[in-house]
């Protein structure tokens, strides 16, 4: 039985149709992609300046974990988590995250961009012999994924 994605958890209409061309250019907003949707669907805190986010989150090695109300994709192990240390002025504009499915790492990734497709996309998962990627890119932001002997790492641009 396959596992029930957070569209249908969330009643939200999945997009699977639509294929996504990372090369095509962004015409709207550089802050209103489908990626920074995605992140304002699960609670991500992507227009907080990083002070806050450290007075609100706190700093474990080097990094903001970035604890949300929803879970951002299933299987993430911990939560996303931002570098600290950069100017705390200014907004986070990346979030990385590794996920973990029980498959291999390019399994993992595949059943990962089948979850993200329902909200920016189709995307190719391209595989090789060691391993596999998948990109979603709308003007600078980006969303990717990438198989690592640890899993899935997801890696989040706004800007």
């Amino acid at each position: 039985m396959r596992p029930m994605s957070l569209a249908s958890l969330f009643g939200l209409r999945p997009r699977e149709g639509r294929a996504h061309d990372p090369t095509r250019p962004w015409a709207g907003p550089a802050d209103a992609t489908p990626i920074h949707g995605f992140l304002d669907q699960r609670g991500v805190p992507w227009r907080v300046p990083r002070g806050e986010l450290v007075e609100r989150f706190g700093v474990t090695d080097g990094a903001i974990p970035i604890a949300t109300p929803r879970p951002v994709l299933p299987g993430l192990v911990g939560t996303l988590t931002t570098p600290a240390g950069l100017p705390a002025s200014l907004p986070a504009d990346v979030f990385t995250g590794l996920v973990r499915l029980g498959g291999t790492p390019a399994a993992d990734v595949r059943q990962v961009a089948d979850e993200v497709s329902q909200y920016l996309g189709r995307a190719r998962v391209e595989e090789s012999r060691t391993g596999a990627e998948c990109l979603w890119r709308f003007g600078a932001a980006s969303l990717s994924l990438r198989s690592t002997p640890d899993g899935c790492e997801i890696c989040i641009r706004t800007a």
